[in-house]
């Protein structure tokens, strides 16, 4: 029923699917069934630099735990299709900063800086700034049936 029907339903491509259903996989801790959506994600289109940006993004808004569980899996199916590790260290340029960014750091700075100015900093330095900046999953990087 799923691979047969779901996954054919023309509202959502397969390899937005697949993003999809991988990010839910780390979110919720289910390395067991990753493997095999991963493997599945990249055989639909799914660039290795595009799954590492939702392990990266899912590391801090759903919990390091998940992520380092799903890592394991990540370096087996990565080793498997001999997926070059050297162009997923490769620093890309950060996108540029939306006009809103100051007025959405301040906030941050003001909910949070008097009780946890560390988490006010990292949160404006850390997840708006460079990850949430980074490039490898924008709008261009989405396929264009997803447009």
């Amino acid at each position: 029923m799923l691979f047969g029907d779901v996954w054919r339903r023309p509202e959502l491509a397969p390899r937005d699917r697949s993003l999809v259903t991988i990010s839910a996989l780390i979110a919720t801790g289910k390395s067991g069934q990753l493997q095999g959506h991963l493997s599945r994600a990249l055989a639909n289109g799914v660039q290795p630099i595009e799954a590492s940006g939702v392990l990266t993004h899912l590391a801090i808004y759903c919990g390091w735990p998940s992520a380092v569980s799903a890592l394991e899996v990540y370096d087996q199916v990565y080793t498997a299709r001999k997926v070059d590790l050297a162009t997923l260290q490769a620093v890309a340029p950060l996108l540029a900063a939306p006009a809103s960014d100051a007025a959405r750091a301040t906030a941050v700075a003001e909910q949070f800086g008097a009780t946890a100015p560390k988490f006010a900093q990292l949160t404006n330095e850390v997840v708006f700034a460079r990850l949430g900046r980074r490039a490898a999953l924008t709008l261009a990087a989405v396929a264009p049936s997803a447009r």
